[in-house]
């Protein structure tokens, strides 16, 4: 059912980073967070006590239908869900190049963001580097480093869906992110040019993820988002 304000589906297509989204208002999705949100904190769940509870109703709906099942002669293994699809190797290539990348710009963030921070605190030498510009640029990478890869399986595995709108929706954001984590590492790069090494290693794969993005999901780019674009 469409909520009256919202956009409908917007939450399909953006970069889940609603603490810095302007459509935030619009989207159901944000707007069942914070309700469930304001929820918990009103109850004051106890972990604990609702974890417990669950499992016992769990361990009763099991045994409920193991009972079901053999009385109808019911195999429950024939209804568990076969296994995902087989994608082409160029789109298990991507997956794994994205994926890779990840792991590798995250450690690299961690050793680069503790120097930066103990440059700035120690010496406080603002003369040669703009610290809040580095560090929203270390955030902007960190944020999309996972997501890209996210986004990139998300869309391969629509491919024998027949879902080509969603498939491509999800493809775009993938650019998205690697627009701006490209963009972030050459601000990085103006303000630090001593890490021009490994800063160049990563653009260098951001740029050829990206060129398979075009390829393997060749409307991605002109696809126009809701309320987006």
């Amino acid at each position: 059912m469409i909520r009256q304000g919202f956009i409908p589906s917007i939450f399909n297509y953006c970069d889940q980073w609603c603490s810095r989204c302007s459509k935030s208002t619009q989207c159901r999705f944000f707007a069942n967070e914070q309700e469930q949100h304001l929820v918990d904190v009103e109850q004051n769940i106890k972990s604990e006590e609702l974890y417990i509870k669950i499992a016992e109703n769990l361990s009763d709906a099991i045994g409920i239908l193991e009972d079901l099942s053999s009385k109808f002669g019911i195999n429950l293994n024939d209804l568990l869900p076969g296994p995902p699809p087989t994608l082409p190797e160029s789109h298990n290539d991507l997956i794994n190049q994205a994926t890779i990348y990840g792991m590798e710009v995250n450690q690299w963030l961690n050793e680069f963001q503790n120097y930066v921070i103990h440059t700035f605190e120690l010496t406080g030498d603002n003369g040669k580097l703009s610290f809040p510009v580095v560090i929203e640029a270390v955030d902007v990478i960190r944020w999309y480093s996972i997501l890209i890869g996210a986004k990139i399986s998300g869309a391969s595995y629509r491919l024998d869906e027949e879902d080509e709108y969603n498939m491509t929706g999800s493809a775009k954001v993938a650019l998205i992110g690697l627009d701006r984590s490209m963009d972030a590492f050459t601000k990085i790069l103006t303000e630090m040019p001593q890490y021009e090494d490994s800063i160049l290693v990563f653009l260098a794969k951001l740029a050829i993820i990206k060129q398979e993005v075009n390829q393997l999901f060749p409307d991605a780019d002109s696809f126009k988002r809701p309320a987006f674009d």
